[in-house]
């Protein structure tokens, strides 16, 4: 994470709104309107020194949730991905407010945010520190749930008006190349462009799953292709079965292959197959079946 310069703020005096109310969220006590129920207001929006305002008089009648970032950071990304996708989720009832502390340094000073990212709730005009760093989508979501209790009790209850496509997650920046791949069914493509988001990004679950489909849509484009050439095999029965939507068939031909196999290489090619099919199936109930089964053979 990068440190944020210091600077006055000049322009919008914030002293009365930020410098010492930083007080804990229990704390309350300023009740805002509470009188709008449908507020006509962007979901996500950018702010900066000139718009703040905005954001302020908002908070009033919604809660807002601010996002200090910088664009050259991956922790900035992070956390703004996982902000963006609770906010378009809790159906207008949150805004969110992307502030980019490059091209608004007073802005950032303001809050005295001591590095980035970091995220502030905006409660009837009232700042209140959230969190530094990327907080996990489960520690995101109960923060996020407590500025929304706290807005309750504090009489901002407005919400947003939102249409479907506002709830849309959506798709990263750097998914787009890959996605577009698996569309023309270019699943090599596919494949190289999930590599590089995950060598950008190896914690991007997404892509990790993303990849795996990739993979596997590429061997069986392959194995059909082969046709009759293809020989029969453990792995391209089990890809005939998963194609065709028999996951727990896949998984118990390959499981059986691996149990009988004589050869260490040939469990080895067994099991990653195996594996490599857990992360884009979609039978739970089959893939805790199959795992069980293969940690009781390896514990044999």
């Amino acid at each position: 994470m990068e440190a944020v310069e210091s600077s006055n703020f000049g322009g919008v005096d914030l002293s009365h709104m930020v410098a010492d109310q930083v007080t804990p969220v229990a704390d309350g006590g300023i009740e805002g309107s509470g009188l709008a129920q449908n507020v006509p207001a962007p979901l996500v929006v950018d702010v900066t020194e000139a718009t703040f305002e905005e954001q302020m008089a908002l908070s009033q009648e919604v809660p807002v949730v601010l996002a200090l970032y910088s664009a050259r950071s991956l922790a900035s990304k992070q956390s703004l991905e996982i902000l963006e996708s609770l906010v378009r989720s809790a159906d207008g009832s949150l805004q969110l407010g992307r502030v980019d502390v490059e091209a608004s340094p007073q802005l950032a000073a303001a809050f005295q945010a001591q590095s980035i990212p970091a995220t502030f709730a905006i409660i009837a005009r009232r700042p209140i520190p959230l969190f530094e760093g990327v907080p996990t989508p489960a520690e995101a979501q109960r923060i996020l749930t407590e500025v929304l209790q706290a807005a309750q009790q504090m009489g901002v209850t407005g919400r947003l008006e939102v249409s479907d496509e506002d709830t849309e997650i959506p798709t990263p920046e750097e998914h787009l190349p890959a996605r577009a791949a698996e569309e023309e069914g270019d699943w090599d493509g596919a494949v190289k462009a999930w590599k590089k988001v995950l060598a950008n990004n190896p914690a991007d679950k997404e892509a990790k799953v993303a990849l795996a489909r990739a993979r596997f849509e590429r061997r069986y484009e392959k194995e059909l292709a082969g046709g009759a050439e293809m020989t029969e095999s453990p792995t391209t029965s089990a890809d005939a079965h998963f194609a065709a939507g028999d996951e727990q068939g896949a998984f118990d031909v390959l499981l059986d292959a691996l149990i009988s196999a004589e050869d260490e290489s040939d469990k080895e090619k067994y099991r990653r197959a195996l594996i490599g099919l857990f992360p884009i199936a979609s039978d739970t109930a089959a893939v805790k079946a199959a795992r069980n089964r293969l940690a009781t053979y390896l514990m044999v």
